[in-house]
């Protein structure tokens, strides 16, 4: 009976996925900023120039999510691109010396292609 209920266990979560639409799509960029936090800075100090500084971001060209970061003694966020022109488009010196009047340090970014993306009712695979 144990070994029935573990094998119906297995059917409904590969029927759940095997329901799940897959599209191909270019290849989107994943950008991770970080940044060390001035020491001075307190949390709620940080979490309000994140939200002052949301708006801003809205609508940028090739942004498609951006999602902000605090951890200990650091900062930033990972955005989701389109491409990495359009990254690198925002990312230029006024954007790194905003950032490092900010906070009191420049910022560092890490670009990586993101193949495969999974959303709760979907699985998007970018070119090989």
């Amino acid at each position: 009976n144990h070994r029935m209920r573990e094998f119906e266990k297995i059917v409904d979560a590969t029927l759940r996925v095997s329901s799940i639409t897959c599209t191909s799509v270019m290849a989107m960029i994943v950008a991770i900023v970080r940044f060390p936090l001035d020491p001075e800075m307190s949390a709620d100090a940080v979490r309000a120039s994140f939200e002052a500084s949301a708006p801003s971001y809205r609508g940028l060209p090739g942004l498609l999510r951006k999602h902000y970061l605090l951890g200990d003694g650091v900062g930033g966020g990972v955005y989701l691109w389109e491409s990495r022109e359009a990254a690198e488009a925002i990312y230029d010196v006024a954007w790194r010396e905003r950032l490092t009047e900010r906070f009191g340090a420049a910022p560092t970014v890490e670009y990586f292609e993101s193949p495969v993306t999974v959303d709760p009712d979907s699985i998007t695979v970018g070119p090989q």
